[in-house]
């Protein structure tokens, strides 16, 4: 944000910048308005923190860091999430407040700074729910050709398997990422001899899952290109078929080891990193694990 990074344009910035204006602050006219003094200092921005219940902690973290980055993201990292958004959004109304000052000659009380902090994040945990409860309808639709992100608190692994009747080999290839569409990791391996394509994709994604559960991961969506397989595991008819043990020990492993986690089926169109990775694999030596953009992502 602005504000942590000392950027916005205050009565002291500006007069560094060359700006012919008065150094002192328009609420109180007692201090030099710097970034510090008008969100946290001064008697206005201490009552709206002291109405919040946060001034004490302020003051805390304002005897150990002498600027306004290290000011915030120390009171932050002190708060809970709750408090952190109701903190962030006072910040907003404050600077907000101190703007209205200057263009409409117009004091805000604290009542109103307050007010319309409470306002913001309302209209934000709103919006935010709906974009959510859109996530959730995407994800639980069969048949999106494009990739679309986990819901809130969730991850999405995206697996899929290449055969090579030449290399005798079957690659596969698995690929997690965050709800805001961040890569938590990639990772490469094959098996040999080559195998049956109802085989490598059930083993491809009992891969997955080993690996989800290696890592110690809840709230997984495991995306399976295969709409067989992903029928399959959800249906009550079992059989002693190799297929069928991979599909109890995938059934298995889904329950016991990762927590609040399923399967879905997504096309192919959306689940190109993984194939493209499942391709690579093949030519691997051995396994790979990637905590940073392999460059077969973006091929």
């Amino acid at each position: 944000m602005a504000s942590a990074r000392d950027y916005l344009p205050t009565r002291a910035r500006l007069i560094e910048k060359g700006v012919q204006i008065g150094a002192n602050c328009l609420w109180c006219n007692e201090e030099a308005e710097t970034t510090t003094h008008v969100l946290l200092q001064c008697i206005k921005s201490r009552e709206t923190w002291r109405n919040l219940g946060m001034q004490y902690n302020i003051d805390q973290v304002q005897l150990q860091n002498g600027n306004i980055e290290g000011i915030i993201f120390s009171i932050l990292s002190n708060l809970s999430n709750n408090e952190k958004c109701t903190f962030a959004v006072n910040l907003w109304s404050l600077w907000r407040s101190r703007n209205v000052a200057v263009w409409d000659n117009q004091l805000d009380r604290t009542v109103d700074i307050i007010h319309r902090g409470s306002c913001l994040l309302t209209e934000w945990r709103i919006a935010r729910n709906v974009e959510e409860q859109d996530l959730l309808y995407n994800h639980h639709r069969q048949g999106s050709s494009k990739w679309q992100r986990p819901p809130h608190n969730f991850i999405k692994c995206n697996v899929d398997a290449s055969f090579s009747e030449h290399h005798n080999k079957v690659g596969i290839g698995i690929c997690l990422r965050d709800e805001f569409g961040m890569l938590m990791g990639a990772r490469t391996l094959w098996y040999q001899p080559v195998m049956t394509v109802a085989i490598g994709e059930v083993l491809r994604l009992l891969a997955a899952i080993d690996w989800v559960k290696e890592l110690t991961f809840e709230n997984v969506i495991f995306c399976e290109d295969s709409k067989e397989v992903a029928d399959s595991l959800y249906s009550d008819e079992r059989d002693a078929t190799e297929l069928g043990s991979i599909l109890t020990r995938c059934r298995d492993d889904l329950s016991n080891f990762c927590n609040n986690s399923y399967v879905e089926f997504s096309r192919r169109e959306a689940n190109m990193v993984a194939h493209n990775l499942a391709k690579a694999a093949i030519y691997n030596a051995d396994s790979h694990i990637y905590f940073d953009i392999p460059i077969v992502l973006i091929l």
